[in-house]
């Protein structure tokens, strides 16, 4: 029965395709992942209180792209902090990795504070998406807004292999 159905010049065609599309759809999905999954994940996960400018951006590096999103908030960076410390784990996303600096800028009073995130995720996928929360403070008092930009460290080969 089977050696009649595959010996149909349709079913035959069908098969030929259909391996050789299966093929390409996943050759493409392999290299293509990180432009095809990070903007709807980017794009799902919630936007600080106080926002008052976001952005998502696409920059061509390489064959590559690098997705980000970028955030003003009317908030101290801090708080901005705990917030996603606390907002993307309920998206399924895990902390696995924090640093927090403030660094002196070239005149003597002004500096900047950032706290860097690496989040992994969601829920059992292998991804990563970093993020910054970025001020600037004038003698230890945060001026203007808070920045957060959130990026997609899975882009290259390199950043793939630090946070695997």
């Amino acid at each position: 029965m089977l050696g009649h159905v595959i010996g149909e010049p349709f079913v035959r065609l069908v098969c030929v395709l259909g391996l050789y599309v299966g093929s390409v759809a996943g050759y493409l999905m392999f290299f293509l992942r990180d432009a095809v999954l990070f903007p709807p994940l980017s794009r799902r996960l919630p936007a600080p209180p106080g926002t008052v400018r976001a952005e998502q951006s696409v920059a061509a590096v390489a064959e590559l792209s690098n997705h980000c999103r970028v955030y003003d908030v009317e908030r101290p960076y801090r708080e901005v902090a705990d917030f996603i410390k606390a907002e993307f784990p309920r998206r399924g996303w895990r902390l696995v990795e924090e640093g927090a600096q403030v660094s002196a800028k070239s005149r003597a009073q002004e500096s900047w504070a950032s706290v860097e995130m690496v989040f992994r995720g969601p829920y059992i996928l292998p991804w990563h998406m970093g993020v910054r929360v970025l001020a600037g403070l004038r003698d230890g008092v945060q001026t203007g807004r808070t920045t957060v930009g959130i990026d997609d460290p899975n882009w290259t080969a390199v950043s793939r292999a630090q946070y695997c």
